[in-house]
């Protein structure tokens, strides 16, 4: 085999697109959850958060592994995963918007306000941090 071709082979053996198109990431962060009662009372919590994704790139889903029958579908641009929902069903009104750099590994940041109509209480949640490759065998011990 020249050397060439076999060069080739080992780099799409390694791309994550030939790899059933899927990548792997771990982000490492802080988030900040805050909640404001109906009476304007507001509490915050702040703490580090370590999140586990799987991103299809060619079915543009992406699965948090602490809800992996939650596929989420994303638009994917020059590496970043991008989300905007603003559904969320009856109960809850709001709008999410997340981002996550994954060629080459990078940002995350996700902001979501969300209000129950049932009680009228707002809640907060801001998330940033940074996320590297990871692994299948990461992302199942990480559920």
């Amino acid at each position: 085999m020249k050397l060439p071709m076999l060069l080739g082979i080992l780099l799409l053996s390694a791309s994550p697109a030939v790899a059933g198109d899927l990548v792997y990431l771990k982000c490492t962060g802080t988030v900040q959850w805050g909640e404001i009662e109906s009476s304007g009372e507001k509490s915050e919590l702040t703490e580090e958060l370590t999140l586990h994704f799987k991103i299809d790139t060619k079915k543009k889903l992406y699965i948090d592994s602490n809800n992996p029958e939650n596929q989420r579908e994303v638009k994917i641009w020059n590496g970043v995963v991008f989300e905007q929902l603003n559904d969320f069903g009856e109960d809850a009104t709001g709008i999410m918007n997340a981002q996550i750099s994954y060629d080459p590994p990078g940002k995350i940041i996700s902001k979501i306000t969300l209000r129950d109509n049932n009680t009228s209480v707002e809640y907060t949640h801001e998330y940033a941090g940074s996320c590297e490759a990871s692994d299948a065998s990461a992302y199942e011990a990480s559920k």
